[in-house]
């Protein structure tokens, strides 16, 4: 361990974009379990394409469903000074949807169909240093729920690299 290593920082996007609600399926239902695969799935949509988008949802007011924007209270961020592989950071999304009649809905199908699947886009950055110069390696993450792409870039090269993010989604 180089005892001039600069500690890791965290940086966590302040800005959201969810999409949904979307009915949850299942692999065997005729609609699958994914309904913006269709379009190629959440990772082809972009907010900043077109933020008033409308997607096909049975849980919305008008069969349909769009973007919103949640923004985050400042992220939570912890690094402890003697061991950097625990540092954490935490950030707290609070996704509701208001317009959807949830009480009508669960009159009509019980518990079962209060759930339903979501997706938040926002950005996870996190930079480390290698000793005392400036050179290291700074990873920008964009989190989805179910997809996050990572961008790792050094000095030198580029790469890309397709993760799993996942939540437990559930209303509490």
């Amino acid at each position: 361990m180089d005892v001039n290593m600069k500690p890791a920082s965290i940086s966590i996007s302040k800005t959201w974009h969810v999409l949904g609600p979307f009915k949850t399926g299942t692999r065997e239902a005729t609609w699958g379990a994914d309904p913006l695969e269709v379009l190629g799935g959440f990772h082809n949509l972009s907010y900043d394409h077109d933020p008033a988008a409308r997607f096909s949802s049975a849980l919305g007011i008008d069969g349909t469903v769009g973007w919103s924007v949640l923004e985050v209270a400042e992220p939570e961020l912890a690094t402890a000074s003697d061991d950097y592989a625990s540092a954490k950071a935490t950030v707290g999304l609070d996704v509701g949807f208001p317009s959807v009649d949830w009480e009508l809905i669960r009159s009509f199908y019980g518990w079962a169909g209060l759930q339903y699947q979501a997706w938040a886009r926002g950005s996870i950055t996190v930079a480390a240093g290698v000793g005392g110069g400036d050179s290291g390696t700074t990873t920008t993450t964009t989190t989805t729920t179910t997809t996050t792409t990572t961008t790792t870039t050094t000095t030198t090269t580029t790469t890309t690299t397709t993760v799993a993010l996942f939540t437990d989604g559930l209303l509490e």
